[in-house]
């Protein structure tokens, strides 16, 4: 996968970039034993620098880590090579999983929570893909709370947060239903999409039955949590998606999307669904569990257009 597009999750499965150019390089992972927006500049964002703890805020995935992945642990060779491709899309601005707090009740615990996936160079042309805005989702704020901290190595860990009992600026929990998706998109420089879907759905990852905790320092503008999400076996078989480098052959079964382009399940190799995820969706699904860093944003990105 090369690029989170836009995670979040299993919905940051498939983040691979797929570069309209055909190439050598190989298309998967290694088996184991065991809509291109607009990149103009945001429209309807506020154009004003946040102060933390003000809202509408809106968060961004810096640093992702993965857990788990459907059957298999972090040590698995495809876990370990998506998260560091993910990272690295991160860091190339190729992959923005944005996590808005549009509304908090700091007397009480009501809080209003919306997932989309940006697309842009930067802070200052950030602009979310149409297609990936979710609906608001409701959550919980606990100023008490402690969950998350930052990892004592972020450099040279393996780790982006680790649970811990400092309090600091309070802690949120979101737990979006089974029905409710949220999609991570992203593309490259060129505006290739990295996932791609044949038909009229979304390119872009499906992301069910989304989990997140998360504390923040004291000033809002840094956030270290954890979350699950579920992606449908049958839904990983429609996506298609390219690691790395698209490479020069037709899949049957990816015609429409760029070239090299091969169906998510099939990258996945041997990696099989997880219980928990199927169990919730009532059809063979896998569970990816990430930990995460998330940074405040300047502004609030408004929607590409």
């Amino acid at each position: 996968m090369r690029s989170l597009g836009s995670t979040l999750l299993c919905a940051a499965l498939t983040l691979s970039a797929c570069s309209g150019d055909s190439g050598d390089g190989g298309n998967v992972l290694p088996t184991t034993s065991g809509t291109s927006g607009s990149t103009g500049l945001a429209s309807g964002g506020s154009t004003t620098g946040l102060v933390g703890n003000s809202f509408p805020a809106t968060y961004r995935f810096e640093c992702i880590d993965i857990q788990a992945l459907g059957d298999a642990g972090p040590e698995v060779l495809q876990a370990q090579l998506l998260e560091n491709q993910w990272n690295q899309d991160i860091r190339d601005w190729k992959l923005n999983i944005l996590v808005d707090v549009l509304d908090r009740e700091d007397m009480g615990d009501a809080t209003i929570f919306r997932v989309r996936s940006g697309i842009g160079t930067g802070p200052s042309d950030l602009c979310s893909e149409p297609n990936t805005v979710s609906g608001e989702f409701q959550g919980t704020y606990d100023a008490t709370k402690a969950a998350y901290g930052p990892h004592p190595d972020p450099v040279g860990a393996e780790a982006c947060s680790e649970a811990s009992t400092e309090v600091m600026g309070g802690s949120y929990e979101l737990v979006t239903d089974t029905t409710d998706v949220v999609y991570i998109y992203a593309e490259d420089d060129d505006g290739t999409t990295f996932n791609c879907t044949p038909d009229a759905a979304p390119d872009a990852v499906p992301i069910r039955n989304l989990q997140a905790t998360f504390t923040q320092n004291e000033d809002g503008t840094t956030a270290w949590g954890n979350l699950t999400g579920c992606l449908l076996e049958s839904e990983a078989e429609a996506l298609c998606s390219c690691l790395g480098v698209c490479g020069d052959s037709e899949h049957p079964n990816c015609g429409g999307c760029p070239t090299g382009s091969v169906p998510l399940r099939d990258l996945l190799g041997n990696i099989g669904p997880s219980q928990e995820c199927t169990d919730a969706l009532g059809a063979p699904a896998f569970v990816i569990q990430l930990g995460f860093t998330a940074s405040l944003l300047p502004a609030v990105p408004g929607t590409c257009g």
